[in-house]
């Protein structure tokens, strides 16, 4: 046998699909999926009864962990200190509650109305930027005891999806320009690049410090990566 390096490998894992699983409840348009402990937690969907599911994926079946706080339904969820936060979502817009593993406790109320938009963590502090109408250009942090505002938004910021790289938030997608793509680098928004394709309602994850695209509502097979170059 041919020996293949490790990069070789994954881009081979990488360039295939290979399928899982079929999912316990209709799971769309939402930012209510996190890992934790090496397992998948999705919560929350689009809407009806099962915007309050909270299910986790062990590796070989997913089970119920149990049931939200609230309907959570284009609202968005994070991982901090080994908890789960979920925040926001179009009909509990302004919630914040945690999952310490065992319950679920309500933690703060939202600085502003919180739905179709996005959260992160960075430097052990949660992010929460844009939303719907007159919330897409707000962008907050959670320091553990108070949300404070952090910065105006280049533009409207709503259905598109934000990531850490090099400890800076990237964002994809904004109202006017729905290819765009920005960075947070501490002081300022700073425009970085024009997407592949035009980005809404997909996801945006990171793996190995590329920044992977998938699908989205105007190309649901979409599948791009992009790494970033430093000089």
């Amino acid at each position: 046998l041919h020996s293949t390096s490790r990069r070789q490998r994954q881009m081979c894992i990488r360039d295939s699909w290979v399928y899982v699983s079929t999912l316990p409840f209709a799971f769309y348009d939402n930012r209510g999926a996190v890992v934790l402990n090496n397992e998948i937690h999705i919560m929350g969907t689009n809407s009806g009864e099962s915007a309050t599911q909270h299910y986790k994926w062990n590796g070989s079946s997913w089970v119920s962990v149990s049931t939200l706080p609230y309907s959570m339904y284009q609202g968005s969820a994070v991982v901090l200190n080994d908890e789960i936060h979920i925040l926001g979502g179009l009909s509990n817009d302004k919630k914040h509650y945690k999952w310490d593993g065992s319950s679920w406790t309500s933690v703060s109320t939202l600085p502003y109305s919180f739905g179709h938009g996005s959260a992160v963590v960075l430097n052990s502090e949660i992010h929460i930027l844009g939303g719907d109408f007159s919330s897409a250009t707000k962008h907050y942090k959670w320091n553990g005891s108070a949300w404070t505002s952090v910065s105006t938004l280049p533009d409207g910021f709503s259905g598109g999806d934000a990531i850490i790289m090099n400890n800076e938030i990237h964002i994809f997608r904004l109202d006017d320009d729905i290819k765009a793509h920005y960075k947070w680098d501490g002081s300022s928004w700073i425009s970085v690049d024009t997407l592949p394709y035009e980005f809404a309602f997909g996801s945006a994850q990171l793996v190995e410090n590329e920044i992977f695209l998938v699908g989205g509502s105007n190309n649901p097979t979409a599948h791009y990566a992009y790494k970033e170059v430093t000089e």
